[in-house]
């Protein structure tokens, strides 16, 4: 019974502290027991208690007084828990609030790359516009009445003079014939009072009056005349005909639109560029010019600067020439002209400064 009772204390002894097994034996105590080095497992119960037990280890300094090794008190938790060392909480996916810096020296990591000698780039300024003809015209109806006839056509080349339109006016013809007859008439009537005034039958005033009335009615019938210039619409230029807004039969009002007229030469660029602009840029500049709907480059050169600046807009009008333009390019195309602004930035505004 005695055997029993030490084997049991024994097992016990050596499942909480593997050197305690090493003392006993030393001491004496257990005789003839051989030594385990792997350590028993206690069941989950015994590390749940909460007592104190004293277990003597083989790793402390012995005592001055004699060679017993000091007891050690400690609980079942701290056996069966190994020792975890701290770990630092990882911060790389936490918001930046919540962060923590575990330095206090910046990482050269999050500062930004900065060259020694960064590349310097000339500005560059750009500005869409439309292709214009160099001269266009919209002639309208220089009195109300009917279209009597049509002589042109969309796309048509026309000639300086050429007659495009008519309009009736019959109504007007019919008035010079009117006129025209009274003239007769009073002239005469002049011829029959100076006749009378010879013979002594009338007065000289009489003569006057009738030389008067005759002139009145010359003058009439030379307004009326002048009036047939308004009856028809010519050519002001040579160029292409554009759009009619009319058709034969049609009743027009005076100043009524009737058609667009356009020169016949290469279009030019057109746009509004930032007032500020005109401390660089100068008439015979030549930047580059791409057509949209073409998707091809021309060079263009400023042959005008407007010589205003909208109040509104603080713009001002660019008109450049084309010189290699050639038959693809028409009137009303969009464009996008690129202009090489200064070296430096000092007349650049922040506002209008346009990215490559």
């Amino acid at each position: 019974m005695r055997t029993t009772i030490c084997i049991v204390v024994f097992f016990a002894v050596i499942a909480l502290s593997p050197g305690s097994f090493a003392a006993a034996e030393e001491a004496g105590a257990l005789p003839g027991v051989p030594f385990i080095s792997t350590p028993l497992l206690l069941p989950t119960t015994i590390a749940e208690t909460p007592a104190t037990i004293d277990v003597t280890r083989s790793g402390t300094s012995p005592s001055t007084d004699d060679d017993s090794a000091a007891p050690v008190r400690t609980t079942p938790a701290e056996i069966f828990e190994p020792a975890v060392e701290p770990v630092s909480p990882d911060t790389s996916d936490a918001p930046d609030e919540m962060r923590t810096d575990m330095s206090d020296e910046p990482d050269e990591t999050d500062k930004p790359y900065e060259p020694e000698n960064p590349p310097v780039e000339i500005p560059v300024y750009e500005k869409y516009g439309f292709l214009v003809p160099e001269r266009r015209v919209s002639l309208k109806a220089p009195r109300a009445g009917r279209i009597l006839r049509l002589h042109t056509e969309t796309g048509k080349p026309l000639n300086a003079g050429q007659i495009l339109v008519e309009i009736d006016c019959s109504d007007l013809e019919a008035e010079i014939e009117e006129t025209r007859l009274l003239h007769e008439q009073a002239k005469v009537e002049r011829h029959k009072v100076i006749e009378a005034r010879r013979r002594g039958e009338v007065e000289a005033h009489e003569v006057d009056i009738s030389e008067l009335e005759a002139e009145i009615a010359l003058a009439r019938l030379n307004r009326l005349r002048k009036g047939l210039d308004s009856c028809r619409i010519d050519a002001p230029f040579q160029g292409v005909a554009g759009k009619i807004h009319v058709y034969e039969g049609q009743n027009v009002v005076f100043l009524a639109p009737v058609l667009e007229i356009t020169s016949g030469g290469p279009p030019r660029f057109k746009t509004e560029v930032p007032s500020f602009w005109l401390q660089w840029l100068r008439e015979g500049m030549v930047f580059d010019l791409r057509i949209q709907e073409l998707e091809r480059n021309y060079q263009g050169r400023v042959i005008e600067l407007g010589s205003e600046v909208d109040l509104t807009t603080q713009t001002v009008i660019l008109i450049a020439e084309i010189p290699e333009a050639d038959a693809m390019l028409r009137a009303g195309m969009s464009a996008r002209a690129k202009f090489d602004g200064p070296d430096t930035a000092e007349s650049q505004n922040p506002a209008e400064a346009v990215s490559p």
